[in-house]
């Protein structure tokens, strides 16, 4: 291999890892009710509050601790889309 090919390779590499460290997160992710009143939850390492959040309107007797799924097309808004449990 030549010095050029060796040198675009490490660009290459370089620039993936780059893209992949500022690539926006995936849109649904999965969080935890940390408090029910005012609603606080945690999502991608994110403390996300009730001004933030919309919720199922099935799932208004959510308690704190519980998983549930969230979608943010924006990170702005978070919708919580339905509770999750082990089985």
């Amino acid at each position: 291999m030549d010095p050029f090919e060796q040198s675009a390779g490490r660009i290459a590499a370089a620039m993936g890892t780059v893209a992949r460290s500022v690539a926006p997160a995936a849109p649904v992710m999965l969080g935890e009710i940390l408090q029910v009143q005012p609603l606080r939850l945690q999502a991608n390492g994110l403390l996300i509050e009730q001004d933030s959040i919309k919720i199922n309107e099935a799932l208004t007797e959510l308690k704190e601790g519980a998983q549930v799924v969230v979608l943010s097309l924006d990170g702005q808004t978070y919708y919580i889309l339905c509770k999750v449990v082990a089985i």
